[in-house]
């Protein structure tokens, strides 16, 4: 998958990586999005991972394609609990993802649903020809009795 090159009105040019792309397109299909969440479809090793990306290639110090936010969980003793980073698109993100949808890399978990979608149809067409190989089958005995 080749990297796709964006350029922001004020002249600065963005490398967009594959895994940055999956990103995009995970963010754009789930909308807001834990970092937790987004580890494993967009294929990166841990939160740091996205962490450096969205703050070198996608976030408002880079690109401005996608936003952060930080939230803290309240416990059930009504104390502060775990501070939860997410991820949204930004406008300019969402433009972003539909004028380049043909050219993004997939998340992990759209790839392996269209593979098992393909794998169906062939399942599919594979089951039909079966059926009608019995039918015919079952027609010649008929016919031998």
């Amino acid at each position: 998958m080749a990297a796709i090159y964006y350029e922001e009105s004020g002249g600065e040019v963005y490398h967009i990586d594959e895994m940055s792309q999956r990103l995009l397109v995970y963010v754009y299909l789930h909308g807001r999005s834990s970092l937790v969440d987004a580890v494993e479809p967009v294929g990166a090793t841990d939160e740091q991972g996205i962490k450096k990306r969205v703050q070198n290639q996608l976030g408002y110090n880079a690109s401005g394609l996608i936003k952060t936010d930080v939230s803290e969980q309240m416990r059930l003793d009504k104390q502060l609990g775990d501070r939860i980073q997410t991820l949204s698109l930004t406008e300019s993100g969402t433009e972003f993802v539909r004028k380049h949808r043909a050219e993004l890399s997939m998340p992990a978990d759209v790839a392996k649903l269209s593979k098992r979608v393909s794998e169906l149809q062939v399942y599919n067409t594979l089951v039909e020809d079966l059926i009608d190989r019995v039918n015919t089958l079952e027609d010649r005995l008929n016919k031998l009795e």
